[in-house]
């Protein structure tokens, strides 16, 4: 149905691959949300101006580096005053923590943080301004300097703003307002659905039987692959990382690494992560297993599903010392590391401050455990498991085991997970957990409403058949029922 009215600016921070092609013209078409402005990475520029000629392309890297489009690099930015920067107060310290992804914790001085900060706030302001944007898209939880502050100005004015949110489901993307908020939809989902038996697509079941299974079975492809080293993981070309690593003593936007300088932050980058993982084997101990004990996987880091998803426990410390402060006497916490922080085909040297191990180290009731140790034993042998957003937490509920989510997870809505934002949160929690664990109903009767409730968007893109047809239809009807909400409800 098309509906008559006046066009909305739409500025797209989306890959340019056929599912967002085809929905950015469904939504052109039938709902007058015009693509006015596309941040895109180079070598897809130009499909995208063959399927939208007008529309102002922002390349990439110069969007990292706080550079304004080539349509727009005469403009002037606009200065920003003491009630305007107070304006963004709320999200200035995860973009400054953001700033590690530009090339580790000491790559930036505080002063150039706030620096690039101030800078992107200018840069998206004025973008936002010329173009009149009236609403923002983006594929997938903003979690770049350069995109964090988009959607900081975007929220701080009022515009909408369109989230994707990745599930482990058949392809599932759940769709959200704000970084903060919850999936659109997922709620209502659950009660019309409600808990009784729900009968799973065979391959969708079949996903959920092997997180039940041992782990050498349960694996995700991507650890797989790590651990042993596949040749499919290299690490990043420096002609492409050195588009956004900062050169030392240089402005941000102003130079680039050199190949040598890349050579060099390489070498530095292997010595980093071997002093860590030395550092962290040297305080790691085995494993008492038939004692009782919170499991507390750390995450990867620098990532999404920390910075900004967990807000302000993207700080690991945060969570464990909470813990500490409230657990039973007797009771242990157990924290592993995640294999991948020292991957040489990852950036994990950008994710670790020199103290992270040392203070968990000190906690009296906190105990690191070798990596070596099963992760599913773990889960299957304590009472809980502790974490942000990561995977662990969904692996746990399947595996009957309530969740601890200090973060904004997908699976936050299942039965077995609850959100702790507060001391008074999680004691309430320990002392439910024996309620808590979820049965494989409740599993399957939450995997059954992501189902109905997302939108398929499988990495490997069908040809152009009736079925990317169908996943292009269903996307533009996600992002339609968010930006056209009022709309959509007055024409029915």
């Amino acid at each position: 149905m098309t509906v008559a009215q006046p066009a909305r600016r739409v500025l797209y921070h989306v890959t340019a691959n056929p599912y967002w092609l085809h929905a950015a013209g469904m939504l052109q078409r039938e709902y007058g949300l015009e693509p006015v402005y596309w941040v895109q990475i180079p070598r897809r520029v130009p499909v995208l101006r063959r399927a939208f000629p007008r529309v102002t392309v922002h390349r990439l890297y110069d969007a990292f580096r706080g550079i304004l489009p080539s349509a727009l690099r005469d403009r002037e930015l606009e200065p920003l005053d003491a009630p305007t920067i107070e304006l963004y107060t709320p999200f200035e310290s995860t973009f400054l923590r953001m700033v590690d992804r530009l090339g580790g914790p000491s790559a930036f001085t505080f002063g150039e943080r706030r620096r690039l900060w101030r800078r992107q706030l200018a840069v998206w302001r004025t973008v936002v301004r010329e173009m009149g944007i009236d609403a923002v898209v983006f594929a997938n939880t903003p979690h770049n300097t350069y995109d964090y502050a988009l959607y900081s100005v975007a929220t701080a004015a009022g515009i909408d703003t369109v989230i994707g949110t990745d599930t482990t489901i058949d392809s599932r993307v759940l769709w959200r307002r704000s970084v903060e908020g919850e999936p659109e939809g997922l709620a209502a989902c659950q009660a019309k659905l409600g808990n009784r038996k729900n009968r799973l697509p065979a391959h969708v079941q079949d996903y959920v039987e092997r997180v039940r299974a041992d782990y050498d079975v349960a694996e995700p492809e991507y650890m797989r692959l790590l651990r042993r080293q596949d040749p499919a993981w290299k690490p990043t070309p420096w002609a492409i990382k050195a588009e956004y690593i900062k050169l030392p003593g240089e402005p941000y936007e102003a130079a680039k690494i050199t190949p040598e300088g890349w050579v060099a932050y390489q070498e530095w980058a292997i010595e980093r992560k071997a002093a860590l993982r030395a550092e962290y084997e040297q305080a790691a101990a085995p494993a008492d297993l038939e004692q009782a004990f919170i499991y507390m996987p750390l995450h990867f880091q620098p990532e999404r599903t920390t910075c900004p998803e967990a807000g302000v426990y993207e700080d690991q410390r945060l969570m464990a010392a909470m813990l500490s402060a409230v657990l039973p006497e007797g009771w242990k916490l157990y924290v592993r590391e995640h294999p991948s922080q020292f991957s040489p085909a990852l950036f994990g040297e950008m994710g670790r401050d020199d103290h992270l191990y040392f203070d968990l180290s000190r906690m009296g009731n906190v105990q690191l455990v070798p990596m070596s140790t099963s992760p599913f034993e773990l889960i299957d042998s304590s009472l809980a498991v502790a974490t942000a957003t990561g995977t662990a937490g969904w692996e746990a509920l399947v595996r009957g085991r309530p969740a601890l989510v200090f973060g904004n997870a997908w699976y936050q809505r299942c039965f077995g997970a609850t959100r702790v934002r507060t001391n008074e949160d999680l004691a309430d929690a320990l002392g439910r957990l024996e309620a808590s664990r979820p049965k494989p109903r409740d599993v399957e009767a939450f995997v059954a409403a992501v189902l109905e409730c997302g939108v398929p968007m499988p990495s490997s893109i069908p040809p152009v058949t009736g079925e990317l047809q169908r996943i292009a239809r269903r996307l533009a009807d996600a992002v339609a029922e968010l930006l056209m909400r009022d709309t959509m409800e007055g024409e029915r």
